[in-house]
């Protein structure tokens, strides 16, 4: 991973309104970047990438942090659709603006941008944070 300074800046409005991430060597190597602020989780997507055609039916997203490969503070980003296989990110903690102080069971926001932040290309108000001991977890939030 590329170990590089994303910048944001956010709106009065709590959302984000200015970032350095599409011009970084993060976005060029094809990375995603996950931003929390302010009860909102903004993902940021390089452009010409498949994801939104990925998530498709979902209909709440999970997102869990845990341990992944013995290394700690890494996310899983579950789309649920209710199939087998629902589709998922695993990101490290470099790809994360912080590590956020949420507790378990907290429910929020979450954006997706691709390429620019001139609007969101998804957005869902069906948002699960939860901690477990390992990743991939790939549970609905139901059966925790």
């Amino acid at each position: 991973m590329i170990l590089v300074h994303i910048q944001a800046r956010f709106n009065d409005n709590g959302l984000l309104a200015e970032t350095n991430y599409w011009n970084s060597e993060v976005c060029q190597k094809g990375y995603y970047y996950l931003i929390h602020h302010q009860g909102n989780y903004f993902l940021l997507v390089p452009e010409n990438n498949d994801l939104l055609q990925e998530i498709t039916g979902t209909e709440t997203i999970v997102i869990t942090k845990g341990n992944y490969k013995g290394k700690d503070n890494w996310f899983e980003i579950m789309f649920e659709d209710n199939s087998d296989c629902p589709y998922m990110i695993l990101m490290e903690n470099e790809q994360v603006s912080r590590i956020t102080p949420l507790k378990e069971g907290w429910i929020g926001n979450f954006y997706i941008y691709t390429g620019s932040l001139e609007k969101p290309d998804y957005h869902s108000d069906k948002v699960h944070y939860r901690i477990t001991d390992n990743l991939p977890c790939l549970q609905p939030v139901e059966t925790q």
